[in-house]
């Protein structure tokens, strides 16, 4: 499940998530749920995202790595961990205008980080110097490595293009 903040974030979260299912063994079975920060705001699709939320196995956010996250987001991310416990849940952040060296300033992973140490879930985190756009539009490709804590998972993924027409 992919929460995200704007469109260029949901774009890139989505790509990167194919490319890390795409490094799955053959019998994992992926399914995709894009949530906009915004939508949670709704009370009617806030029930439905939680309904994709309590089905996955990881939970990725796409988000200015400056900005807090919305009450909203925090809400549903909290409600989730705080529900009955999985095996192995990973949460995950992307979070761009980040410098890899400042992301234990970014309020957002400060604030994720804290959340998965509490609930026992693995974290991992990717920050992206660029704004999503900027990165979408790149023309050199992009290396987003991603290591669960327990080594259990790794990937190193390369973002070559983006785009729906491309």
């Amino acid at each position: 499940m992919v929460l995200y903040d704007d469109l260029d974030a949901g774009i890139l979260a989505n790509d990167i998530h194919d490319r890390i299912c795409a490094r799955l063994p053959a019998s994992t079975v992926a399914r995709l749920s894009l949530w906009p920060f915004a939508s949670l705001e709704d009370s009617n699709a806030e029930r439905f995202a939680f309904s994709d939320l309590n089905k996955a196995d990881v939970v990725i956010v796409a988000a200015d790595g400056f900005r807090a996250l919305p009450r909203s987001v925090r809400k549903t991310i909290e409600k989730r961990l705080a529900g009955p416990a999985r095996v192995h849940i990973g949460l995950a952040a992307i979070l761009y205008r980040l410098n890899e060296d400042d992301k234990k300033l970014s309020p957002a992973h400060s604030y994720l980080e804290s959340l998965a140490r509490k609930a026992g879930a693995d974290f991992f985190c990717q920050a992206i110097p660029s704004t999503a756009q900027e990165t979408a539009n790149a023309i050199r490709p992009l290396t987003v490595d991603f290591r669960l804590e327990d080594d259990s998972f790794s990937a190193s993924v390369s973002i070559d293009h983006w785009g729906l027409n491309e």
